[in-house]
């Protein structure tokens, strides 16, 4: 109960005190000499006179509890208003607090998202620096020319194949056909250099294609094979030649 409904309900109280007082101070007077006659009354006649007696202290506590009860009841209409206004208060600050979390989230998630773009960047950046790192150790074989001899010629042709990347060393050059004539040295096959292949149809078995395969190591150590192929098309004639690189282990 607030200050002011506390101060009323002392007013009203000493309101009632002192009527009472007054009011028995009152009676006294009245039935001054007049107990024996008192006594002398039936039952009936005693309850009258006593609800008589009482009945207007009765009826004045009744009116001021009743002040008292709606004193008491502003009261706790104000403390519930005030109790409301807390509340929201609270669920406003509780949803600030939840914005301010939410922008939070948004902020943190923005900059994770900011740092996974960047890592993804950088990847990309050492894979691209990788890979033109490794280009600069690929060779690339060009063919230059490719021409076929007349069926009735021992050899189907020959094939001029130029390396304009990186230079390489040879370790090893193989045949399918012992007669194909394929440089026999080749240590080195630098960058610039052309280099002539010349497969033989002469003893060849009609279904056999060309099968050229150099071995080679690249600067950066890597070990792989350029297969130089022919198809036959038919008993004396060949197909274009295909060039495939591949990586081995021998």
């Amino acid at each position: 109960m607030g200050r002011d409904g506390l101060g009323m309900a002392k007013w009203l109280s000493r309101i009632g005190v002192s009527f009472t007082i007054l009011y028995f101070v009152l009676l006294w007077f009245v039935f001054r000499g007049r107990f024996d006659d008192v006594l002398t009354l039936r039952p009936n006649e005693l309850g009258d006179l006593l609800a008589g007696v009482f009945g207007p202290l009765a009826i004045l506590w009744l009116i001021l509890g009743y002040f008292q009860q709606g004193i008491e009841l502003r009261q706790n209409t104000q403390a519930l208003s005030l109790q409301a206004e807390e509340l929201k208060k609270s669920s406003e600050a509780l949803a600030l607090q939840v914005d301010e979390m939410r922008r939070s989230g948004e902020q943190q998630a923005r900059m994770a998202q900011l740092t996974a773009d960047q890592m993804k960047l950088q990847a990309e950046r050492l894979a691209a620096d990788e890979a033109q790192r490794r280009a600069g150790f690929e060779p690339r074989f060009e063919i230059r020319e490719d021409v076929r001899f007349a069926d009735k010629a021992p050899g189907i042709g020959q094939v001029k194949l130029l390396n304009s990347g990186a230079s390489i060393t040879v370790l090893r050059v193989n045949s399918n056909f012992g007669d194909d004539i394929v440089p026999t040295k080749m240590e080195d096959w630098i960058s610039g250099v052309t280099n002539t292949f010349v497969p033989y149809r002469e003893g060849r078995p009609p279904d056999l294609p060309v099968l050229i395969e150099v071995l080679f190591r690249q600067h950066d150590g890597r070990l792989r094979c350029l297969e130089i192929t022919m198809d036959a098309m038919s008993e004396s004639v060949y197909g274009p030649t295909e060039l495939k690189i591949s990586e081995t282990d021998d």
